[in-house]
């Protein structure tokens, strides 16, 4: 029996799927709903073989004018459509099949970024798999220029692919794989970009990964006494805002460094990447906050939510890892 489409509200955003917290369930599409099966996008569509299976969708959208759709269709489709100018849509193609979206064949490692006001037509067989994602022109604009800190060049005018290296394929498909265990119902609203930090994440992993590396290469600042200022400063700002919804996207923005940049200044300063360091940062204040928790009255869950950590069972389990304790049991401790 297929599962019909339900839809959620939590905090603000839609979540298309079976189950909350997270955007973590994936629903049965009958080929009736497959209309469906593009956020903001509207298509027109023929089912040109059946599939042994249903196809499988998971879609989040927001009023704000962006959604993020991940896709494996598993019967014969044809469709075409187009949506609104001042849109795009930046396509990874995460499991390749003979299919074409706008004449660009679904191949390994392909991103393919189709700008608003085109026709959008495709030819999609069994066994392909995306992620979508919709949004507004400025806003995939400004996080390529974010990411890269390189003028973008405005929208093109019609449909481009890019073929990720291999090295580049895993750095978005790891993104990828991060998002629905981070895009839980209690994560905190990213404000600064309308969206949760993890899919500015993923989608500031495609821009990185589209950019001419060996230019990026030449553009890094190799001054080692500049590198650790930037990665100080940035230590600074995270710890002036560890209880807010921290991204490395926000820390480019706020030292005006790319990306790559950053993780370079913070691989020098602190031996780690600037994500792994906002982590372990908030873990070593906790277990600060813990440890007097006994003297302030404070619960467990009120000192790990000041530190800016929004999912209590993934705390604990890199708690403990770290320390080789559960926080309870921290919390439990006679002050020092």
């Amino acid at each position: 029996m297929l599962i019909f489409l339900s839809v959620l509200r939590k905090n603000g955003w839609l979540v298309h799927g079976q189950s909350l917290p997270g955007w973590d369930g994936f629903v049965d599409f009958s080929p009736d709903q497959l209309s469906r099966a593009a956020s903001n996008v509207p298509l027109g569509v023929d089912i040109l073989s059946a599939g042994g299976s249903p196809s499988r969708i998971r879609q989040l959208q927001s009023p704000d004018g962006w959604s993020l759709d991940t896709s494996y269709l598993n019967c014969h489709v044809r469709a075409r459509g187009g949506f609104q100018s001042g849109s795009v849509v930046v396509l990874m193609v995460t499991r390749p099949a003979e299919a074409t979206i706008c004449n660009t064949p679904l191949e390994p490692g392909v991103v393919l970024t189709i700008p608003g006001g085109q026709d959008i037509f495709a030819s999609i067989k069994p066994g392909a798999g995306y992620a979508a994602a919709v949004l507004p022109a400025d806003t995939w604009l400004d996080i390529q220029e974010t990411t890269t800190r390189m003028q973008a060049g405005g929208m093109p005018k019609a449909p481009t692919a890019i073929r990720l290296s291999a090295q580049g394929s895993r750095h978005v498909g790891k993104r990828f794989a991060a998002l629905p265990s981070h895009l839980d119902s209690s994560g905190a609203r990213n404000d600064a970009w309308r969206m949760p930090a993890a899919v500015s994440e993923y989608l500031s992993a495609i821009a990185e990964a589209s950019t001419d590396q060996a230019l990026a290469e030449r553009q890094l600042d190799r001054s080692l006494r500049h590198r650790l200022q930037q990665a100080w400063k940035a230590d600074e700002y995270v710890r002036a805002h560890l209880g807010e919804a921290l991204s490395v996207m926000r820390l480019c923005r706020e030292l005006r460094v790319s990306r790559r940049q950053l993780e370079y200044a913070f691989g020098t300063a602190f031996g780690v990447g600037p994500a792994q360091y906002i982590q372990l940062t908030r873990l070593n204040e906790s277990r600060r906050k813990l440890l007097s928790a006994r003297r302030t009255g404070q619960s467990v869950t009120e000192i790990v939510m000041e530190t800016g950590i929004t999912h209590l069972s993934r705390f604990a389990t890199k708690y403990r890892t770290l320390f080789a304790e559960l926080p309870s049991e921290t919390a439990r401790r006679p002050a020092a």
